[in-house]
């Protein structure tokens, strides 16, 4: 025999999680400008591919609020002569003036010479130190710039594993980013055959 019921149940409607929208800008804001980054970059040295430093941490001994997150590109123009890209959130939103001239290193993006952010050293350079010229304008807490030229005096060669720190308007340290190794490799063309000839046999 069957068993059946007239009675029915209510049926429960699909709720939508809450969206992330912190999260989700973050990776839109991330993919886009660090697609744009190789292009922009590229357009130096159509050769070559440009060191991407991203992954941003807060600099050791730094308690503050701020959080960078982003990437910085770094191409050849010539073998000492170096351009910068970069889209950066999270830094310092009262950095929205000129280069800074009271306070050292006041919003400012160096590449420093040691290799771990637990020991990055001092700004990396040949003669004369380029970097006091080299900062980040903010706009609603972010910064974006193309094609800043900087003579470091130092071979495009030896950037790979540096650092890049991150200053606030106050010229303390609050983030830094490791240059990986795999940057600047010659960009090969695809390889194909144009002869074929019957096999042996």
């Amino acid at each position: 025999s069957s068993y059946t019921t007239s009675r029915s149940f209510p049926q429960r409607q699909p709720t939508a999680a809450p969206c992330p929208k912190l999260d989700v800008m973050a990776s839109a804001f991330y993919a886009v400008s660090f697609i744009a980054a190789i292009g922009y970059t590229l357009a130096a040295v159509p050769s070559e591919m440009p060191y991407m430093a991203a992954g941003f941490s807060a600099y050791p001994g730094y308690t503050g609020s701020l959080s960078v997150f982003g990437w910085v590109s770094i191409g050849r123009v010539t073998d000492t002569t170096q351009v910068l890209s970069f889209d950066l959130a999270g830094v310092d939103p009262a950095c929205t003036s000129g280069v800074p001239t009271a306070t050292a290193d006041a919003c400012g993006l160096h590449i420093h010479e040691g290799t771990s952010c637990d020991q990055v050293g001092d700004d990396l350079h040949g003669d004369s130190d380029p970097w006091h010229d080299i900062v980040y304008k903010t706009t609603l807490g972010y910064a974006s710039s193309r094609n800043v030229f900087v003579d470091t005096g130092v071979p495009y060669s030896q950037l790979a594993g540096r650092t890049i720190v991150v200053y606030d308007s106050t010229g303390a340290r609050i983030s830094c980013s490791s240059i990986p190794n795999y940057g600047a490799n010659v960009m090969q063309p695809a390889g194909y055959a144009t002869s074929f000839v019957t096999y042996p046999g």
